[in-house]
Order: structure tokens, then C-alpha cells, then sequence
């Protein structure tokens, strides 16, 4: 079976971790895939730190360009729509490309949660474009059930059903992330994940994200309903262990400079247990 008949639970890629630091490459140079170089750039994965800095908007018709920045602690800010123009321009050169996992972690702590599933996806539809979001209610058939129990009856598309698509997750601030996958799921942009060890609140919820130490504990003997999100694999040990507990996504800061780091050496995608 090809990769392109495979569900995208059943695949595994690699992502950069803090994808948006100087140290790294652009994000489009980081999306490329070279077969003569696979540990080289590859992700499928990335991830950018999202700051919120309110201001007056109107929802799904305008948002300021400075609502939502991107930084890691709160230090240099840059528009989150720079990042997005960058993978829009990535996205016009080839629109069948493979889907691409983006995790957008939540480093706000001023204010409360307010309207931020309204905030979020009104700067996502206006600076990105909904045609190119992959949204949980494309996996809902069941209008009248949860997104995990659509997922564990209808199971996730095919790759070759999602080409050119975008999958944003929150992450990070646990409180938000879990209200914004429990308000109006079916008109929803984003995804959100769980910690390994939440059990709580989950039915809106098919992605998990793990510490390094937890990815090398718990392993999948078969692709499960939901997607694993591995962060901080940087030793070429730890690599091969997290690969080999079929874990999804497995993220690193090593994006470039080792020969290790990659799923596959003829593709950007491995399918789980597989070659």
C-alpha cells in the first residue's frame, strides 16, 4: 500500500521544535524534502509560540495584523501572519502538497480566555484562508457525536484527501486549549491536544502531546485514533526509540546537521511499523 492510501493516523513525520527562531531556516526551507539529504530540513511538522495583544475586531470579517505574535518568552514579537504569508507562498508553488501538522502553543497569561476560539480563528480565516485548513469538522460525519468518537468510528482521511491542507493544534495554556475544543467543535479551524496523562474533557480531542521521557515510555503496538506529538528529541538514540514506538510526530531542534534525524530516506513520510 503507497503512502497516499494510508490514514493520516497511520503515518509518522518529522517537525522542527520553535520552528520560528533564527537559528532554524526559513519555514519553507524547513517544509523541503531531499532525498540525497533526508536529514536535512523534512518536517512536516512545525511549531510557532502564539502571543495574544487584544484589540477591536470583528468577528470573521477583520482582526488587526498584531492580534496574535509570535515569540517564545515574550521577548522580540513578530505578526503571526509573516509566518502564515511565508507558507502561503510555500503552499501556491505546489497545492498537492502533503499535509502539513502545525502546532501553535499558547504563551499568553494576561487576561482570560474571552472569545479566543472567535479571536484565533478569525485572524486564521483572514490571514491564512479556510481553503486551506484542514478543520475537525471535516472528520465529523456525526454532527450529534464528539470529534474522538467520529474519529474512532469514520477513522482519519486518507493522505490523498488532504493534499495542499493545513492542520493547526493548540497547545500549551491547557485551560484554553480544552475550552476552545469544547466551544462549537463543528465551526471550528484548529485542533486541540492533551497531556499524556489527561483523562478528562477529551471527547473533542484526537491528538496527544509528550515530553521526550514520555515518548520513550509509551509506545503504539498499532496506529491509534489519536495523533502522538513527541517535543524535544535532539539525541539520535532517543530518535530511533520514538520512531520505533510509532509516535506521529516526533519534533526536534535538530532540523539540519545530522544524519539521523529523518522518518524515511526516500520521502518526508514513513508509515508506521513499516520502511
Amino acid at each position: 500500500m503507497e503512502i497516499k492510501d494510508r490514514l493520516y493516523n497511520q503515518i509518522q513525520i518529522k517537525a522542527s521544535h520553535n520552528s520560528y527562531v533564527d537559528a532554524l531556516p526559513l519555514l519553507s526551507t524547513q517544509l523541503s524534502f531531499n532525498a540525497s539529504d533526508p536529514a536535512k530540513d523534512g518536517c512536516l511538522g512545525l511549531e510557532l509560540d502564539i502571543w495574544r495583544h487584544s484589540t477591536k475586531y470583528t468577528p470573521y470579517k477583520s482582526i488587526n495584523e498584531g492580534y496574535f505574535t509570535v515569540s517564545h518568552s515574550n521577548g522580540r514579537q513578530i505578526k503571526l501572519k509573516y509566518f502564515l504569508d511565508i507558507l502561503k507562498i510555500w503552499h501556491e508553488v505546489d497545492k498537492l502538497h502533503y499535509p502539513v501538522f502545525i502546532t501553535l502553543d499558547i504563551k499568553s497569561y494576561e487576561g482570560k480566555y474571552d472569545q479566543f476560539h472567535e479571536e484565533i480563528d478569525t485572524y486564521l480565516q483572514q490571514y491564512f484562508g479556510d481553503d486551506k485548513i484542514f478543520m475537525p469538522n471535516a472528520m465529523m460525519p456525526d454532527k450529534n457525536a464528539g470529534l474522538y468518537d467520529n474519529a474512532r468510528v469514520y477513522g482519519w482521511p486518507k493522505i490523498e484527501n488532504m493534499p495542499g491542507k493545513f492542520i493547526f493544534c493548540l497547545s500549551g495554556r491547557k485551560s484554553w486549549r480544552k475550552k476552545y475544543s469544547n466551544t462549537d467543535i463543528l465551526d471550528r479551524r484548529c485542533f486541540s491536544d492533551m497531556d499524556y496523562n489527561d483523562n478528562k474533557d477529551i471527547n473533542n480531542i484526537v491528538v496527544v502531546n509528550m515530553t521526550k521521557s514520555e515518548g520513550l515510555k509509551y509506545a503504539y503496538t498499532t496506529p491509534t485514533v489519536r495523533i502522538s506529538r513527541v517535543y524535544g528529541v535532539n539525541k539520535k538514540e532517543d530518535w530511533d526509540t520514538i520512531l520505533k514506538n510509532n509516535h506521529s510526530v516526533i519534533s526536534t531542534d535538530k532540523v539540519e546537521g545530522t544524519t539521523w534525524a529523518k522518518v524515511s530516506d526516500s520521502a518526508p513520510i514513513k508509515i508506521k511499523g513499516g520502511v
